[in-house]
């Protein structure tokens, strides 16, 4: 749980009005990130065949969340549930599309004193813990499997909003079938996120 000095809890319907607000800017130009990760330059939808087995190697990429839909049959725990949709770009994948849910728990209201302001914006802020489970796909079909968690902070004075997290590689089919890997993944609302860490193909979970 998350210990802040002034919080109050949302209402559902008004939760899903102000992460629809906030996250529907991604959609907006890509000026204005910090600089993140360099993706190789790839061709559309060419991914590299190659398999790494000896040991882990970088993963790095983009992600941007294109649509998000509020579902009403909440799982347990989560006081809000999104089915969403993602394009990217990655090291392994190439150019990939994606689909997910997204949790949304631990959710406060007028919050002054946020641990993290990933961005900007004045306070009061809207603050949710929320964890993701996703599948991109690459463009010969091949699916890798993610799982993450993170904390999303809005700013309800300017709309600010942004995002970390850190999370898993959890296998997929094809080339990826009992791959492991890890990596952190930071954004603003209005441009893709940046993600970095490593992948491994020998089902080991090391680096």
């Amino acid at each position: 749980m998350l210990d802040h000095r002034t919080t109050r809890r949302l209402p559902h319907c008004a939760l899903v009005v102000l992460v629809a607000v906030a996250l529907a800017c991604q959609d907006g130009d890509t000026t204005g990130l910090e600089p993140g990760p360099t993706v190789p330059d790839r061709t559309a939808g060419h991914v590299s065949a190659e398999r790494h087995d000896a040991g882990p190697v970088p993963y790095r990429g983009t992600l941007l969340t294109t649509e998000q839909t509020p579902d009403p049959d909440r799982p347990d725990g989560c006081e809000l549930f999104m089915h969403t949709a993602q394009v990217g770009e990655s090291t392994h994948l190439g150019r990939y599309t994606g689909t997910g849910t997204t949790c949304s728990y631990n959710v406060q209201l007028g919050v002054v004193d946020p641990p993290i302001n990933p961005g900007g914006g004045p306070p009061p802020y809207f603050v949710t813990d929320f964890t993701i489970l996703q599948t991109h796909t690459a463009a010969n079909g091949d699916e890798l499997e993610v799982s993450g968690v993170g904390l999303f902070v809005l700013s309800m004075e300017t709309g600010a909003a942004g995002f970390v997290g850190e999370g898993a590689i959890e296998g997929g089919t094809g080339r990826f079938e009992g791959a492991t890997g890890a990596f952190t993944i930071r954004g603003v609302t209005g441009t893709p996120a940046h993600y970095d860490g490593w992948i491994r193909f020998d089902g080991s979970g090391q680096p």
